[in-house]
C-alpha cells in the first residue's frame, strides 16, 4: 500500500464532528431567518352604526326610534318617563334582557303584521350578558348559531310564540318576537347577505332619516294607507305616502310635537284640515284624559311644493304621561314588553323584498 493511499488515523471522527456542527449551524440559521407567518386579520365588524339598517322596509307598519340614555337625562322627558316606567320595572327589564334601558345609546322598535322587532345599541360590548339572559329564560327549543365571528343567533319558543335574539359585534342586540323571519332578516343584513331595502331606503320612508335632527324620539308610519284609515286626518291619509313625527325638547316637562304628512296636497287645504283634526281630538273627552286639553296652541303649514304638511304643537309631556298611564293602567314596560302574551303561534310573514 502506498503512502498516498494510507488513511490518516483520527481524521474521520474530526471531519464527522465538523460536518455535524456545520449542519446544526445551517439549520439554526434557516430557523432564524425563516419568516413568521402573520396572524390572520380580525373579522370585519358587522355593525353599520345605524340600527335602522337592520329593519326591512317590506311589511313595515310603524317604527319608533330614539336615544333612551339622552331621554333619561333630559329635563323635558325625565318626569314623563318616571311616570311611565317605575324603578322596579326598570330593574325587572334589566334582569330579563341583560342591559339597562336607560343606558342605551340608541333604540328602535318596529312593528310588522305578525311580529315586533326591538333593536338596541349598547354603550359597551356586553351583548354576551343578553345572550346569557336569553338562555336562562323559560324558552323551549333554544338553538344557538354563529354564522359569522361577529354575529350570534339564538332562537326558541316562548309561550307558543317564536322569539329570536341576534347580537352584532357584541354592541347590538336585536329581539324578534312573533315572526321568525325577523330574526333571519337581521342576520341577513348583518352578514351582508340580504339586499332587500331597509326602512329608510324603501319607497315610503326614503330620505326621512335626515329630518330627525335634534329630536330625541321619532316615529314613522309608511303608506299607502288602506281604506280603514283613508278617512283619518280630514281625509288627508287617502293621499298621504308617509307620516313622521318627532318630539323636540323645549323646557322642563315640555316638548314640541312636529307631525308631518308626506304626499300630494295641492289644492287640498291640507294645513287647515290637519289642524282641525288635531283640535277636535284635543278637545274631546279622550284628549282631556290624555292631557291634551292644555295643548291647544297648534299651528300647521304646507310647504311651497305642496308635498308635505306640518302640524306643530307644544305638549305638556308629564301631564300626557300621567294621562296615558291612567288610561292603560300600566307602564311603558307593559306596553312595550319583550315577552309575548298570546299563546297562539302566528304564521311567519313572507320573505322581505324591496318595497
Amino acid at each position: 500500500m502506498s503512502v498516498a493511499s494510507r488513511p490518516t488515523h483520527g481524521s474521520s471522527p474530526l471531519i464527522g464532528r465538523r460536518a455535524a456542527l456545520v449542519a446544526a449551524l445551517s439549520i439554526a440559521c434557516e430557523r432564524t431567518t425563516a419568516k413568521v407567518a402573520p396572524n390572520p386579520p380580525p373579522p370585519p365588524p358587522r355593525y353599520t352604526g345605524n340600527l335602522e339598517d337592520y329593519v326591512p322596509a317590506a311589511g313595515l307598519r310603524w317604527m319608533v326610534t330614539g336615544s333612551p340614555a339622552k331621554l333619561a337625562e333630559s329635563q323635558s322627558f325625565r318626569p314623563a318617563l318616571d311616570a311611565l316606567l317605575t324603578r322596579d320595572r326598570l330593574r325587572a327589564v334589566a334582569e330579563t334582557t341583560g342591559f339597562a334601558l336607560e343606558t342605551l345609546t340608541r333604540g328602535v322598535i318596529a312593528g310588522f303584521d305578525l311580529g315586533t322587532l326591538y333593536l338596541a345599541e349598547l354603550p359597551n360590548a356586553t351583548a354576551g350578558k343578553a345572550r346569557a339572559r336569553f338562555k336562562s329564560r323559560q324558552i323551549h327549543d333554544t338553538r344557538e348559531r354563529r354564522p359569522d365571528p361577529n354575529v350570534v343567533v339564538l332562537t326558541g319558543i316562548n309561550e307558543g310564540i317564536p322569539i329570536g335574539l341576534v347580537t352584532i359585534d357584541d354592541r347590538v342586540v336585536a329581539y324578534g318576537v312573533g315572526d321568525p323571519i325577523l330574526t333571519r332578516v337581521v342576520e341577513g343584513y348583518a352578514r351582508g347577505k340580504l339586499k332587500a331595502k331597509s326602512a329608510f331606503h324603501g319607497a315610503a320612508l326614503e330620505g326621512l332619516q335626515r329630518e330627525v335632527g335634534n329630536a330625541l324620539v321619532t316615529a314613522h308610519v309608511p303608506g299607502p294607507f288602506d281604506e280603514r284609515w283613508q278617512g283619518a286626518a280630514g281625509g288627508l291619509l287617502a293621499v298621504t305616502t308617509a307620516v313622521s313625527a318627532k318630539l323636540v325638547p323645549t323646557s322642563a316637562g315640555h316638548a314640541t310635537l312636529e307631525l308631518v304628512l308626506h304626499g300630494d296636497f295641492a289644492e287640498s287645504n291640507a294645513a287647515e284640515r290637519l289642524r282641525s283634526t288635531y283640535m277636535s281630538v284635543a278637545s274631546s273627552s279622550t284628549g282631556a284624559t290624555l292631557g291634551l286639553a292644555s295643548a291647544l296652541e297648534a299651528r300647521s303649514v304646507t310647504n311651497m311644493q305642496n308635498d308635505r304638511v306640518t302640524l306643530m304643537v307644544p305638549l305638556p309631556l308629564t301631564e300626557i304621561a300621567n294621562g296615558a298611564r291612567a288610561v292603560t293602567s300600566g307602564d311603558l314596560a307593559d306596553i312595550l314588553r319583550l315577552t309575548p302574551t298570546s299563546t297562539a303561534a302566528p304564521a311567519p310573514t313572507s320573505s322581505p323584498d324591496t318595497r
